[in-house]
């Protein structure tokens, strides 16, 4: 139930995080800024987004053969 409940967590949670970036980058180019910081701003938050992804990835195949994910505090 445990398991179940983290995943449920976590896929809300990384919904959330998707519809909320997808609406900022709506509001940033209807806005009435200049181009370059709206380019800054889109830049800033997809290399956010790609290391975030990046570290997940990572994480979860070193999860696999972690010799220590058993091990309780």
């Amino acid at each position: 139930m445990n398991r179940l409940a983290i995943g449920t967590g976590v896929i809300i949670f990384f919904l959330g995080l998707a519809v909320l970036l997808a609406w900022s980058a709506f509001q940033i180019f209807i806005s009435e800024m200049h181009l370059v910081p709206k380019i800054a701003l889109i830049l800033l938050l997809v290399g956010t987004l790609l290391i975030f992804c990046t570290v997940l990835t990572n994480r979860l195949k070193i999860r696999k053969s972690d010799p220590y994910k058993n091990v309780e505090l």
